[in-house]
């Protein structure tokens, strides 16, 4: 009777695990979607700068 206690005790704990685990992969997915977005936005950023600057260059006629 006491290993059957055993059994039913190991079956639950990977449960509460799993629970866990999945809490983390939802902090970690929030994390890296916020990195990301936060990395678009500054290289947008910068893109948009460099085609500003380049648009105020005239280019040189060549003949």
């Amino acid at each position: 009777v006491q290993q059957l206690g055993a059994l039913a005790w190991r079956h639950i704990a990977p449960a509460g695990l799993e629970r866990g685990l999945a809490r983390l992969d939802r902090l970690a997915n929030f994390t890296r979607r916020r990195s990301a977005d936060f990395g678009e936005r500054l290289l947008g950023r910068r893109v948009g700068d460099v085609q500003a600057v380049a648009g105020t260059v005239k280019p040189l006629a060549i003949d």
